[in-house]
């Protein structure tokens, strides 16, 4: 079975005064990026990029020596936000397919439990819903404020999954998990913590948590 990694770093980091986020260090002694690409079990990882990130991704990539294992493709639809990334990435064919944020610090092994068919989700519990794609009645709101619960951090689907997606005009990330949740079998999957650099003190309160 081929499988991919999908890690999208198109964003310019304006909250971080366009700091790439994803070269911050990690507790683990390496840059979230690096992680999030050791942490996926695939044969390859797809890198997505904006028109003022790829410098930084490329030079970062060949210094730590990571360049065979990743493919970059650009986000050439930024209009569509995060969805641009996964269209690209899903450009590459797989028989599965894992995705997680380049600045964000999860539980690793969560990707170890995917079965193999439909689309499963990484689970987190939040008080902040107004910051995350909130798991409701059996599907994604996303970035509303609400009651705590259960947010999805990381993801992994099926070719099928994929083939629909290309074969749809979806305008959203969030519009395209739902559409594969009604339409083929779905997993939540549980993981003990998900940080998200979202800020400065977001990051701080990360590294006071893992010391």
């Amino acid at each position: 079975m081929c499988k991919l990694g999908i890690i999208p770093a198109a964003g310019v980091g304006k909250r971080w005064g366009y700091y790439p986020k994803f070269l911050l260090p990690s507790a683990d002694k390496e840059w979230l990026l690096d992680r999030t690409i050791r942490a996926m079990p695939a044969d390859q990882i797809v890198v997505t990029y904006g028109e003022d990130t790829g410098f930084e991704l490329f030079r970062h990539i060949e210094r730590c020596g990571l360049g065979d294992w990743v493919i970059f493709k650009e986000n050439k639809e930024m209009q569509l936000g995060l969805y641009g990334s996964v269209l690209a990435g899903i450009e590459e064919e797989a028989d599965y397919y894992y995705f997680g944020m380049p600045d964000t610090y999860w539980s690793v092994d969560v990707f170890d439990t995917m079965p193999a068919d439909g689309i499963s989700l990484g689970l987190h519990s939040t008080d902040l819903s107004q910051r995350f794609g909130m798991l409701r009645d059996g599907k994604i709101i996303d970035k509303q404020p609400g009651e705590p619960g259960l947010a999805w951090g990381v993801l992994g689907w099926s070719r099928e999954v994929r083939d629909l997606w290309l074969s749809s005009n979806l305008e959203s990330f969030t519009s395209a998990i739902n559409v594969a949740m009604r339409e083929f079998s779905w997993h939540p999957i549980h993981m003990d913590y998900y940080y998200d650099m979202a800020s400065w003190f977001d990051y701080v309160h990360f590294i006071q948590e893992l010391k």
